[in-house]
């Protein structure tokens, strides 16, 4: 039996769903109480002094918006599916239909207001918006064996969707229109559903004990005292029980893949269920009362077709039109929250004795009853399901049948339902207003009562409504989280109270627990209980409301557990960990992660309703070479993204040495540490030549795979070596000044995007890069040799890196192919590999007033360039580069090639921003700012842009002399000095070259898409110099996308171009030697 978390009440207010009496829940946290029932005097245990017992605050990492502002109510996880992963479905994973997506996991979330989001664990992106339901989503179950999504609403509904297609397949209907909001589901295969007892009882002998008991305990029936005394007693379904006619064996077992059967926890105090069996084509029964022409046949669920069409972004069914209710659409929101029956926790129990309550198999035909029109084609749905209507959208009419209800199952709502085992039987466990848990065998044809859990006497009177449930993975130990912060915990095999906790005051509104034992319980008040195996209470951390906690009105409604068989079907982020997802009626839906393998950093990631939060609550150890190595393959949402949150806090800006020298040695030195973590067998942080300049790391992977053979079967002792070069520095982050929305040193996710000056020029793609050479020779599958080159002074203009290259020439060694990645795609959607990028010339002028007319001299009045002969040895275009430009316009927007440039022409526009060159002016200071004092001297900084064939050196001659020139016609007394602060050549590649079609190759196969080949108006000094000194051809790869705001306020750079690069990047140097 596969047990499933039990689901809070989350309706839009929790007030409005529990008792009046409740205790508030914006009281403070008072000291928590962990006692055994027998002994209640146990002393008192103060969980919110977590300093004491080594426990840390969570520290924010990421944050996940939905595109609506509803809060999201419940949630469930999607296990990682390896066999729908497919080759190249790449930017395809975004969109809901993809089998990527399915394989590599997903969250859905219901919201209040009636939606269901889709979040993709891989891109950490909202892949789909289900909107159907016309009522808050209350509940989430999912069944993965038959792919499966079934949600409840308060709009007294529930609807069957298909996962891999995200198309609905079922709407299901209540017998009648009182059910009331429904609060829980919890699915039960068909293999764990026992044959009928021989005795049972019918549901009119249990609307008798029901009344008994209320007659003996004097107190008002629920109809009574909410004012409405015939609203269920005349409804249909209460009566007596009808003849069955229950189908044989091979009937009920339907088809091999396996049915089941649905539970539902009411508004109106019931259980209700309804048979669900997958279909296949014999069952599909059509009328013949009809011409074809009028009653087209229900189209097959999706798993059934195989040309079942690929919903967008919003799938949507009809909305259900239900009749008005006297009882529920009459009474307002407060008063369908008074309590139920009385106290809570002071009832007197019902027998004890087990009875049974009796369904019957037949089947409801919806066109059958008063609906206007012609008959509709059905479809049977199983044992205890419905003839049903096909929707618009294609999802399949069904309605429970009178028959399959537990009448008075509780005497309050049934707020939560979950699964377990209670001396080797499969049970149904529901927890209740009345403050009862009952246990329930469910049989081919009646749910029978095994018994009755009452509150503990040794529990405080306070112990109200049953709010949450969940139950050990391996053990019969039942956890139930109560209204005013009690936890009782149970064993289900004596039924007896083991022990009774008190961490807070706070309703529990949520649980789960790990498959060790360890309990987390989320409540009213926002916060988190973490509880050991032995029933500790170990810590309490606010985990609703912002990341202090200081929204107090937030709540944490739903749990879920990823990571292996555990409470929840679900997918581990990181392989051999649990994660703990949380949601909250704050607009917070949370994710945390527990280790469970290793000592390693445990990363907890946060959902939220419109942010999706990832936080690390345990300050990682220092790690061997081993145990980092085994965790460098775990990804940027596993041990890299902690890598890269330590590694985006140091502010190695080389601008700035006077401030910062010290933070650019400590990142180079971080940087040894995790390279050496990582395996690279070579290590060195080398000094720079350049006084007061930043030091160099060089590390060296080498290759370990096992080596080529050349014709006669000799191993060919010549490997390739593949130099990467990188920058750790960066440029300094005005916050104010750049429009910072997040601290730019300290990682920030949030929408799928890491923010955080450096994640994308150049902190992230080293750590990708390194990751992915590090994974191959941790599988003994390296082939290449790898050498890093990080330096620190690239954004400064790389001061003393040709030196360091020259003077370390046999270390480094022969180079065949040169790695860079340093640049960004041309948009958003299409992935790139640039082959070319401008020179660059910066300069300074200094002279006085005759500054102005000097500077007039340099350019016309429509921006040509009047340097004498400077475009004479500009390359010209040729039909191959034509050719290029051409494909890239026809992949790409007009509006996405023109932005920013007055140019209305794309291919123009690419022209002018990629090949030609340009000449840009960038500042003008003077000695005094004083408007009262005549400046002595006046500086203007320039640069100019080079391309193929200018020659550098020609270029600057001809700058010099142009500006000589033009000051000497002045004939005046001041002095101009020019100085060259700074230069780069231009770069240039060939598309075709092995290692550009290799990489190019590796793209398509990873994203699904053919790259384009592009250039940049940028410069990097150290590529051409690179190619020249080691005679070997440069790659040059860009993972970030064209909005990643390098250089600029909130940079930024996907998760999934992250883990992408670090695939394609280990994809490449596999292939390399090839």
């Amino acid at each position: 039996m596969s047990p499933t978390s039990s689901s809070s009440p989350t309706s839009s207010s929790l007030s409005n769903t529990r008792p009046l009496t409740a205790a508030s829940s914006s009281s403070a946290p008072s000291a928590s109480l962990v006692r055994p029932t027998a002994t209640p005097d146990t002393d008192v245990t103060d969980p919110s002094n977590s300093s004491e017992r080594g426990a840390k605050e969570p520290t924010l990492l990421s944050t996940l918006s939905a595109n609506d502002h509803e809060s999201l109510l419940c949630l469930c996880v999607a296990e990682a599916d390896a066999t729908a992963a497919s080759a190249g479905a790449g930017l395809s994973a975004r969109t809901p239909s993809s089998s990527s997506s399915l394989a590599s996991g997903r969250v859905y979330a219901g919201s209040q207001g009636g939606s269901i989001h889709v979040w993709s664990l891989a891109s950490l992106s909202l892949i789909a918006r289900l909107s159907s339901h016309t009522g808050a989503v209350l509940a989430l179950e999912l069944v993965k064996e038959n792919g499966w999504l079934i949600s409840a609403s308060g709009d007294g509904t529930i609807r069957v969707w298909h996962t891999p297609t995200l198309s609905p397949l079922f709407l299901i209907h209540p017998p009648h229109d009182n059910v009331g909001d429904i609060f829980s589901l919890v699915y039960v295969p068909d293999r764990f559903i026992s044959d009928d007892p021989p005795d049972t009882t019918s549901h009119e002998d249990c609307g008798q004990e029901y009344e008994q008991r209320q007659a003996r305990e004097g107190a008002k029936s629920i109809w009574e005292h909410l004012g409405k005394p015939t609203a269920f007693k005349n409804a249909p379904g209460r009566g007596p029980s009808k003849e069955r006619n229950i189908p044989d064996k091979s009937a009920r077992d339907g088809d091999p893949r396996g049915g089941g059967r649905l539970f539902a926890g009411c508004q109106d105090t019931s259980i209700q269920w309804i048979d669900l069996q997958t279909l296949s084509s014999s069952t599909q029964a059509v009328s013949s009362d009809f011409p074809t022409s009028r009653t087209p046949t229900p189209a097959l669920p999706p798993y059934l077709s195989s040309s079942f069409p690929s919903p967008g972004l919003v799938s949507s069914s009809p909305p259900i039109h239900r009749a008005p209710n006297k009882f529920f659409d009459n009474c307002d929101l407060k008063s369908r929250a008074i309590p139920l029956l009385g106290s809570p926790g002071h009832t007197t129990p019902i027998s004890s004795t087990p009875r049974a309550i009796t369904s019957s198999s037949s089947l409801t035909d919806l066109h059958r009853s008063s609906l206007a029109g012609p008959m509709k084609h059905s479809v049977t749905a199983g044992a205890s399901g419905a003839f049903a209507s096909n929707g618009g959208d294609g999802s399949i009419d069904l309605q429970i049948s009178e028959d399959c209800i537990a009448t008075y199952a509780h005497y309050g709502y049934v707020y939560c339902l979950t699964s377990s085992r209670s001396n080797d039987s499969p049970i149904i466990i529901s927890g209740s207003g009345d403050s009862l848990i009952r246990l329930w065998s469910p049989h081919r044809s009646s749910l029978s009562l095994i018994h009755t859990l009452h509150p503990p006497p040794s529990a405080p009177p306070a112990s109200e409504a049953i709010l949450s449930l969940t139950t050990h993975p391996t053990l019969p130990t039942l956890f139930a989280g109560h209204q005013g912060g009690l936890i009782t915990i149970w064993d289900l095999d004596t039924f007896q109270s083991l022990r009774i906790l008190t961490p807070h005051p706070y309703d529990v509104l949520s649980m789960v627990c790990l498959e060790r034992g360890e309990l987390y319980a989320g409540d009213s008040g926002g916060g988190v209980t973490r509880c050991d195996k032995a029933f500790t209470i170990v810590q309490r951390w606010q985990a609703a409301g912002d990341a202090h906690g200081s929204q107090k009105e937030g709540a944490v409604l739903g749990m879920a557990l990823t990571g292996g068989e555990n409470r929840c079907s679900g997918t581990d982020i990181v392989a051999g960990r649990k994660t703990l997802l949380t949601g909250g009626n704050d607009r917070l839906m949370k994710v945390r992660r527990s280790s469970i393998a290793s000592q390693c950093s445990q990363l907890r990631k946060r959902f939220l309703s419109r942010r999706f939060q990832v936080w690390d609550l345990v300050e990682p150890p220092e790690l061997t070479k081993e145990q980092e190595a085994a965790q460098s393959d775990k990804g940027f949402q596993g041990e890299l993204f902690h890598l890269l949150s330590r590694l985006v806090a140091y502010k190695s800006i080389a601008s700035l040495p006077k401030l910062h020298a010290e933070e650019c040695r400590q990142t180079a030195l971080y940087l040894k540490r995790v390279l050496r973590s990582f395996g690279a067998s070579t290590v060195q942080v080398i000094p720079n030549d350049v006084e007061g300049k930043n030091p160099f790391v060089f590390a060296h992977f080498l290759a370990n795979a096992p080596p080529k053979v050349d014709s006669t079967g000799a191993p060919i002792p010549k490997r390739k070596r593949v130099l990467f070069y990188g920058h750790y520095d960066v440029v300094a982050a005005d916050e104010e000044k750049e429009g910072w929305t997040h601290d730019p040193w300290k990682l920030t996710g949030k929408d799928g995007w890491l923010y955080g000056r450096g994640v994308t020029d150049n902190k992230g793609p080293i750590l990708a890069i390194a990751s992915a050479a590090s994974s191959l020779q941790l599988s003994q599958s390296l082939p290449v040799d790898v050498i890093m080159i990080l330096e620190g002074e690239e954004e400064t203009g790389s001061a003393g890196f040709q030196e360091v290259i020259r003077k370390h020439r046999s270390m480094i060694g022969d180079i065949d192919v040169i790695l860079v990645s340093n640049s960004y795609w041309i948009g958003e959607d299409i992935p790139c590999v640039t082959f070319g990028l401008r020179g660059v010339i910066h300069a300074s002028l200094k002279a006085l007033v005759d500054m102005v007319q000097i500077l007039s001299t340099l350019t016309s009045s429509t921006g040509q360039i009047l340097i004498p002969n400077f475009n004479a040895s500009v390359r010209p275009l040729v039909p191959a580069e034509i050719a290029l430009y051409d494909r890239i316009i026809d992949r790409c927007s007009p509006s996405l090639l023109t932005e920013g440039s007055h140019e209305l022409d794309p291919k123009k526009s690419l022209i002018d921003r990629w090949r030609q060159p340009a000449l840009s002016l960038h500042a003008i200071t003077t000695s005094s700012p004083s408007k009262a004092l005549i400046p002595s001297s006046a500086e203007s900084k320039l640069s100019i842009r080079i391309v193929p064939d200018q020659s550098l050196e020609q270029v600057i001659q001809s700058l010099k002399r142009h500006l000589q020139d033009a000051f000497a016609r002045l004939r005046t007394h001041n002095r101009l000095q020019i100085e060259i602060n700074h230069t780069s050549t231009f770069w240039l590649a060939s598309p075709h070259s092995p290692a550009n079609t290799l990489l190019a190759a590796c793209i398509h196969r990873a994203w699904g898409i053919e790259p384009l080949f592009i250039r940049e108006g940028g410069s990097i000094p150290s590529l051409p110099f690179l190619e020249a000194e080691f005679d070997a051809d440069a790659v040059h790869f860009p993972m970030a996308t064209g909005q990643a705001n390098a250089h600029l306020g909130d940079e930024r750079i996907r998760f999934e171009h992250l883990e992408k690069g670090r695939s394609i990047v280990s994809e490449w140097l596999r292939r390399l030697d090839a």
